[in-house]
This record gives C-alpha cells, sequence and structure tokens, in this order.
C-alpha cells in the first residue's frame, strides 16, 4: 500500500507531460487525458480510504528512500487520517474541475490541461509529504503553473 503513495504522484505528473505533446498530435486528447487520470487518481485515493489501518498502532502508511543523502533528505511520503481526507477531497475536486472546464477552454488546451494536471500533483505532494523540504519542493511545484493558469486562462482582472 506504501507504493500507492508514490503512483499518487507520478500520475498526475506523467500525465501533465503526455497531455501537451498529445493535444498537439490529436485535439481533444489532453481533455480525455486529464479526465482519466483525474477519475484514476479518485478511484485510488478511494481504494486507499477503504484499506486504511484504523488500528491507533499503526495508523499511518508511510513510504520513504534516500534523495539527498549529503543533506539528510529523504523522499518521505506519509498518509494519516487527515491527509487521507485531503487527498480524497483533492482527487474529487480534480474530477470536478476538469468537468468544469471541459467546454470553457477553448484556446491552448493542452497547455491548460498540463498546468492543471502539474497543479494537482504539488497538491498531493503537499498534503503526502513528510519532511520540510518535500513539502516546499512540492508547494513551490504548484504555485508555478499556478501563476499561468490563472495568467493565461484568468479572467479580464487577471492581471491585478
Amino acid at each position: 500500500m506504501a507504493i500507492t503513495l508514490l503512483f499518487l504522484l507520478i500520475l498526475p505528473l506523467g500525465a501533465a507531460v503526455l497531455s501537451y505533446p498529445a493535444e498537439r498530435l490529436r485535439p481533444g486528447s489532453a481533455r480525455i487525458i486529464a479526465l482519466l487520470t483525474s477519475i484514476a487518481l479518485f478511484v485510488l485515493s478511494l481504494y486507499l480510504w477503504r484499506s486504511h489501518p484504523t488500528d491507533a498502532a499503526n495508523w499511518e502508511t508511510h513510504f520513504s528512500f534516500p534523495w539527498l543523502i549529503r543533506y539528510g533528505i529523504h523522499f518521505s511520503l506519509a498518509l494519516d487520517g487527515l491527509s487521507l481526507l485531503f487527498v480524497l477531497l483533492t482527487t474529487l475536486l480534480a474530477v470536478v474541475s476538469v468537468l468544469a472546464s471541459w467546454k470553457q477552454i477553448t484556446t491552448k488546451i493542452g497547455g491548460y490541461y498540463t498546468c492543471l494536471l502539474w497543479i494537482i500533483g504539488g497538491i498531493l505532494g503537499v498534503f503526502l509529504a513528510r519532511d520540510l523540504f518535500l513539502f516546499y519542493f512540492c508547494w513551490e511545484m504548484m504555485l508555478v503553473p499556478m501563476y499561468f493558469l490563472i495568467g493565461i486562462w484568468g479572467h479580464e482582472n487577471r492581471v491585478y
């Protein structure tokens, strides 16, 4: 079950990398990739909810491996009861946001869904991060595509 936490991060980031070139090859494919990815993330989070341990001795699911060994930094993900609720909410809102933007976004569709999937991956990383460095990394990873999302696809007062 611990590898599922890593899959929660890899899936939206991988789909984000695929959605931009897929849209250039076949129009409309970025929407489908984003929808299938967000549905898969929601199903995966429902699986985590169903299989999450409820006993007090084993309340946390943990995944870790050394990342920057020289500085003592590990790529460490954990899921407890509170972060599980946030992951469930994030993945549900991911499905809703893809469906809500289905007809609204008409320009640069591949870029939009690339940014949206990258943001979803960053948010999930924030909720699953167990150490401060990974938390900060995921937080910043989420902010960069948010800037482009607001700046390019925002409404009239987006520059303000």
